[in-house]
């Protein structure tokens, strides 16, 4: 009988479980992603992931000072979107949070290179990149 009562316990328990995961099934589609201004900050401008999901490409400016052109990949995996660069130098990591929303995970990701904050507010852990417009 205990058998019986641990097995239904751990059969109750496994949809409960199940849905703490990620969500596999939201589309994210071609766009401009900028990431929220917090409101202590002064700069003009935030880092902007443009997607292409007609090719898998994307293009990241986070700096407009910065002379390096942060163009490449991306895919989509586990609930999470990840972007590399073309000469394969920085990987970036969002969890997609809804179709018009990712969260910038920095721990697992390459550093956003800002070059002076004035201009562009550094990205940070946890940031929110909402998508702001189609591609047309």
């Amino acid at each position: 009988m205990k058998y019986f009562r641990a097995l239904f316990l751990t059969l109750a328990c496994v949809p409960a479980l199940t849905g703490c995961g990620p969500v596999a099934d939201i589309t994210i589609t071609s766009g401009a992603y900028i990431m929220d201004i917090p409101e202590d900050s002064e700069a003009l401008t935030a880092p902007c992931l443009t997607l292409d999901d007609t090719d898998g490409s994307m293009q990241l400016d986070s700096d407009y000072l910065s002379s390096y052109l942060c163009t490449g990949s991306y895919k989509i995996s586990d609930g999470r979107l990840t972007a590399v660069t073309d000469d394969g130098k920085y990987t970036y990591i969002f969890e997609i949070i809804d179709e018009n929303t990712l969260k910038f995970l920095q721990t697992e990701s390459s550093e956003i290179i800002n070059i002076d904050e004035r201009s562009a507010v550094p990205a940070y852990d946890g940031a929110l990149f909402r998508k702001v417009r189609e591609m047309e």
